[in-house]
């Protein structure tokens, strides 16, 4: 029964900071705002925002603002207020700036 337990939180707490399919292989930035912890991961003109603390009664509008703001900061860019969806965990946007591309062949 211990082994089950363990096995069930292990897995739980391995979800926790998983990006979404789009965002895969691409390195998170932690930024906190607030009460709120975020990893962001931006991705051409799109940011994820996944919160990685508690917060007791977290709803998608207390968070949202923060999350916005976390991707902003993590990206140098604004975020397109309209594009802003999600929930209290995962907060994903499009950014209002062209795409930072990296120089090389």
């Amino acid at each position: 029964m211990r082994r089950a337990s363990l096995l069930v939180l292990a897995l739980g707490l391995a979800g926790c900071d998983t990006p979404s399919a789009g965002f895969v292989g691409t390195e998170p930035v932690p930024v906190r705002i607030g009460p709120s912890s975020f990893d962001i991961r931006v991705k051409g003109d799109r940011a994820e925002a996944i919160r990685t603390n508690t917060e007791v009664g977290s709803t998608f509008a207390s968070i949202a603002p923060r999350a916005a703001l976390a991707m902003e900061q993590a990206s140098g860019c604004k975020v397109v207020p309209t594009t802003v969806e999600g929930d209290a965990s995962m907060v994903r946007a499009t950014l209002g700036c062209p795409p930072v591309r990296k120089a090389g062949p």
